[in-house]
């Protein structure tokens, strides 16, 4: 009696199983990032953020940003003055959009700024063109201010491009990276 039941119950299993599982995903299914071009109110936030990060600087320290590797040590320096305060992810985040605007600077032909969505959620992304490959200099500051370490702009900079650097143009007869900034 009891394998009679045992049989019966893995027979209801298998057809709730076979009859109630599709034979091929759909495309949303199989695909759970999805690249998008920036939106308008997307390229507006990240200029008033840009804007933000300037009249900081401006009003602190006396210097404007560039879209050149100065401006790594223009971040540099509100980081060691403390310019701000260490809850403020919104003026951090901001920090991190002008990072990403020096790295899209440095290789303009090859990085440019996309919406990626996942199961996490949307984010502003830096990617290499045609490609999936993307960083994400928005919270690259944000994230190392929150956990409380020691931040060196450049070596965010150098780490996250050495992250991608096998899809960067190199420099002709040599192993280097062709950096458009001049360091």
């Amino acid at each position: 009696m009891r394998n009679k039941i045992l049989s019966s119950m893995q027979c209801i299993i298998f057809s709730i199983i076979a009859f109630n599982t599709p034979l091929y995903a759909d495309d949303s299914q199989l695909k759970a990032i999805v690249i998008e071009d920036l939106g308008w109110m997307d390229k507006n936030k990240m200029q008033q953020q840009e804007d933000q990060i300037n009249a900081l600087a401006k009003s602190k320290l006396g210097l404007t940003i560039h879209k050149n590797w100065d401006d790594v040590g223009l971040l540099q320096q509100m980081i060691d003055r403390n310019l701000i305060a260490n809850t403020d992810v919104s003026t951090q985040e901001a920090m991190g959009v002008v990072l990403g605007k020096i790295m899209q600077a440095d290789f303009p032909s090859h990085l440019e700024w996309k919406i990626y969505k996942d199961k996490i959620g949307r984010s502003k992304a830096l990617c290499i063109k045609n490609t999936e490959e993307c960083l994400f200099p928005v919270t690259m500051i944000s994230r190392r201010i929150r956990l409380e370490m020691t931040i060196k702009i450049s070596d965010i900079y150098d780490h996250a491009i050495d992250q991608i650097s096998g899809q960067l143009p190199r420099m002709p007869y040599g192993d280097e990276l062709l950096h458009r900034l001049k360091r």
